[in-house]
């Protein structure tokens, strides 16, 4: 199967929920090659004319075609849009002119392309840089794809929430959500939970954990929490930890220089058996923190850093 995309201006009716574009021409595409439109066989499509979302056949279709018909240079069709999530996302992208593209999916027929020949290119100079033109075809199925009219507007208006899309067809669409989160005075001394950070939502930040070295150990904290008793965990390897009764949970790890411990040893072995993923985080400004997919990338104060580690910490990344 090949596929062939076309930009074109799509015509709205909001009243029956279709929409109405070109979705194939004869001119010569990034290929060099050529798609007739008087070349195209309908007969088997007719018999199911599913609309798909990016030719992607494990998935239900977007619609059905009303209607579609070859004009001497284009092919265009009616695209009636399915009463579904996905079907509704893609409708409202059209709806607002932040998509616009259709692709063909089609096999030529056994006989049906070749290079053009010079009586051809006569008649059609812009043939010229053309490497084939197909004149026999059948059309499989059409699909709405994932070009963005305009890049830059669809991704604002997502973050302004003027238009509502999953987060799966975001991705699809290259869209980096930006969130901001505002920071409450209000809210001081309360926790909240390190992946709360993803999304809009209010925090203090703390001062993050920091490992130390002593004269006898080395100190790898990985949660705040209430230290209710030092244990061991192998006297064999030299590791003790400072352990929190009320969430059973170690805060602090100990590595015992005696038994050679270094600092990059300690922080592979955290990492290995005890990341501190699900910590939490604290945040001590009232100024906004921007967050970009997901990662701390701006803030108006010194907690950048504190933030970026505390996001780590919450996805199971203890250390840069």
């Amino acid at each position: 199967m090949l596929r062939k995309t076309y930009i074109a201006k799509a015509e709205v009716d909001d009243d029956e929920r279709t929409v109405t574009a070109v979705i194939s021409t004869s001119a010569v595409d990034r290929e060099h090659e050529v798609l007739l439109p008087k070349g195209a066989d309908y007969e088997q499509y007719q018999k199911n004319p599913v609309v798909l979302w990016a030719h992607d056949y494990r998935e239900p279709p977007i619609g059905k075609a009303l209607w579609i018909k070859s004009g001497r240079k284009n092919i265009s069709a009616k695209v009636r849009f399915a009463d579904t999530d996905k079907a509704e996302e893609i409708y409202q992208l059209f709806k607002g002119h932040f998509l616009n593209a259709f692709s063909v999916g089609f096999l030529p027929a056994e006989d049906g392309s070749h290079p053009p020949t010079p009586d051809e290119v006569k008649k059609n100079p812009e043939w010229a840089e053309a490497k084939r033109i197909y004149d026999k075809w059948e059309l499989l199925e059409f699909s709405a794809v994932p070009v963005p009219a305009n890049p830059e507007a669809l991704a604002t208006a997502v973050k302004s929430k003027d238009i509502s899309i999953s987060q799966e067809l975001q991705d699809e669409l290259g869209i980096e959500e930006e969130v901001t989160i505002w920071i409450d005075t209000e809210l001081e001394g309360n926790w909240v939970k390190g992946e709360d950070f993803a999304t809009d939502g209010y925090g203090k930040l703390e001062p993050v954990l920091k490992p130390e070295e002593t004269d006898d150990y080395i100190r790898i904290p990985v949660r705040d929490c209430k230290v209710t008793a030092t244990i061991t965990i192998s006297a064999k390897e030299g590791i003790k930890g400072l352990y929190c009764g009320k969430i059973k949970k170690i805060r602090t790890y100990l590595f015992a220089k005696a038994k050679n411990w270094t600092m990059a040893k300690a922080k592979a072995w955290v990492k290995e058996h005890d990341s501190g993923k699900g910590c939490e985080c604290k945040v001590e400004t009232k100024y906004p923190v921007k967050v970009t997919n997901k990662v701390p990338v701006k803030t108006e104060t010194n907690n950048e850093l504190l933030l970026d580690r505390c996001f780590k910490r919450a996805k199971g990344i203890m250390y840069e």
